[in-house]
């Protein structure tokens, strides 16, 4: 299955000599049961581009040219009750980097890259990620601890996956009473082989600090994952 991502205009930013990095444009879904090659949206130079995994937890061993963020999974590794989220992030040095090969992991893979602006380039990460993952046949709703920011205006993500062979998008809502706007970014879902589904949000921490617990909420009682993470503003 093949999927159109969304493009975002850029949150407001708050007051202060820091904003926090905006949301940019969210690409094309890949999903197959071998290789699958990943392009990116819409970019330039210096934007960071977050490439979000999906898999029955059997995640890639690596993927060259990005560096891992986190790996979150459950359930038997190839199974009908097993998802993983694998985010990797990277950072364009031209307004066309090449496509993005992930190797077979399995059962299937899914994937896609999301973008933004206005991230330290030297120093990606604002907090060590987070991650969380429960079984299959127990709740649809995930929560995830939080992540402790280093930066003022940071902006916190969560990335997620729900392991439900559909090709109708499964998230409800992201909700941290901590962040600044949370917003969904993407709700994606494929069928190729289990299936499974991709969501992604984020919201701005203002001043840094724990950012306390992110809840996502979904529609089916299925196994899921997730990683916790954020990106540092360009400092001034």
């Amino acid at each position: 299955m093949i999927g159109v991502g969304l493009r975002a205009v850029p949150r407001a930013t708050g007051g202060g000599s820091l904003a926090y990095p905006p949301f940019q444009a969210l690409g094309t879904t890949q999903s197959s049961t071998g290789n699958i090659t990943v392009s990116w949206p819409t970019h330039v130079a210096g934007d960071v581009g977050i490439l979000l995994i999906e898999t029955s937890n059997q995640p890639p061993a690596s993927v060259a040219g990005w560096t891992l963020v986190a790996n979150s999974g459950t359930g038997t590794a190839g199974s009908n009750t097993a998802t993983a989220i694998s985010v990797y992030y990277r950072v364009a040095v031209t307004s066309a980097e090449s496509a993005v090969t992930v190797a077979d992991t399995g059962n299937h893979t899914f994937a896609v890259i999301a973008t933004y602006r206005g991230v330290d380039t030297s120093s990606v990460l604002a907090a060590t990620p987070v991650t969380t993952a429960i079984g299959d046949g127990f709740v649809s709703s995930i929560a995830v601890s939080g992540v402790t920011t280093t930066s003022d205006k940071a902006l916190v993500l969560a990335a997620a996956t729900v392991g439900y062979d559909t090709t109708t998008p499964e998230f409800i809502s992201f909700t941290n009473s901590s962040l600044v706007s949370v917003t969904m970014r993407a709700n994606l879902a494929t069928d190729v082989g289990n299936g499974g589904c991709i969501g992604l949000a984020d919201g701005g921490m203002a001043v840094a600090g724990t950012t306390g617990t992110t809840t996502v909420d979904y529609t089916t009682v299925k196994e899921s994952a997730v990683v916790h993470f954020a990106l540092k503003p360009v400092p001034v």
